[in-house]
Formats: structure tokens, C-alpha cells, sequence
């Protein structure tokens, strides 16, 4: 766990080149931005459907640092990489996590009518904002009272577990992400 301020550094590069040719070095500091609970990020993209300001996007860590020119075997560290020993000695990547938006979407829209009642909270949110401008200030709790919102005590990757529900006195509008 080296900062890259520490691996541009001459003194530790030349440090680094003291071990024989046959050592990788593995490098885990800042520059690991590799997405480690997809469950967290497919929750929080399912949500953004439903409402977009209550539920905004994960934002992904970049650093903006550049990386330090190695002159000697290395690789980046990143989430679930792993290095066998047999059959033949190598870094698997298979197993880290990728995170496309488009097929938590896509997802989300195989449930039945989750689509047509995201819109028609939309259309009611739309409706009551415009009505309530002209009286009062709109807010969350002015469009709708937050009836339940939980997930269980089960781990972040229980997707099924995680349920969201926006009633209105007049109207019961559910989302549902499972």
C-alpha cells in the first residue's frame, strides 16, 4: 500500500528494482477505483428511476493523480483479483466486479408495471408540484408522505430484500426493486 507520490519517488523506485526480474509487484493505493458492491450500485440505479434527487447516482472515484511509470514488473491492484498458483501461475481477472448501469435498467424494467408506475409518479409528482407552487414551496413530503422505506437487516447484496414504497393520501403509487 504505496501512494503514488511514493512510487515516483527515485529513492523507492530504485528500491523496487532490487529485487530480481521474477517479482510483481502489486500496487494498492488511490488509484484502485475498481467498483466493489455492484448490488449497492444496481440498488441505487433502480432507485435513481424512481426519483432521481432522493436517489442520485453513485458517484465513482477517480483520482486525479496520475500514475507512476514503473520500471519493474507490477500490477495494479483491484477488487476480487486474484493470483493462482496452479495449473499455471497468473493473475484471474474474471471474478472482478463490472458495473454497466444499462442492464440495472434493463432490469428494473422486466418487473411487472415498475416502468408505468415510475411514470405515472412522475405525472402525479409533475401535477401536484405545479399546484403547490402557486401556494406553497414543494417538497418531498408535500407530494407524497413516506410511508416505508427500508431495507432489511439482511447484507447489501440481498437485493430482494430491499423494498420502497411512496404513498399519497389519495393515491398509492409503489416502487418496488426486486
Amino acid at each position: 500500500m504505496t501512494p503514488e507520490s511514493v512510487l515516483k519517488a527515485e529513492e523507492y523506485q530504485r528500491w523496487m528494482e532490487r529485487f530480481p526480474s521474477s517479482t510483481e509487484h502489486m500496487v494498492m493505493n488511490e488509484q484502485a477505483c475498481s467498483i466493489h458492491n455492484v448490488r449497492s450500485q444496481k440498488i441505487q440505479t433502480q432507485l435513481n428511476l424512481i426519483h432521481a434527487d432522493v436517489f442520485p447516482p453513485l458517484q465513482h472515484y477517480a483520482s486525479t493523480e496520475s500514475q507512476a511509470a514503473l520500471h519493474v514488473p507490477n500490477v495494479r491492484a483491484e477488487c476480487l483479483l486474484k493470483f493462482q498458483l496452479r495449473p499455471k501461475a497468473e493473475w484471474q481477472r474474471d471474478a472482478i466486479p463490472s458495473c454497466v448501469e444499462e442492464e440495472f435498467v434493463k432490469e428494473a424494467a422486466e418487473v411487472a408495471n415498475f416502468l408505468q408506475e415510475v411514470e405515472e409518479f412522475k405525472r402525479f409528482q409533475a401535477t401536484d408540484s405545479v399546484a403547490l407552487s402557486a401556494e406553497q414551496p414543494a417538497d418531498l413530503f408535500a407530494l407524497g408522505r413516506l410511508e416505508h422505506f427500508f431495507t432489511s437487516a439482511a447484507p447489501p447484496w440481498g437485493l430482494e430484500m430491499l423494498r420502497e414504497t411512496l404513498c399519497s393520501s389519495e393515491t398509492v403509487i409503489c416502487g418496488i426493486v426486486a
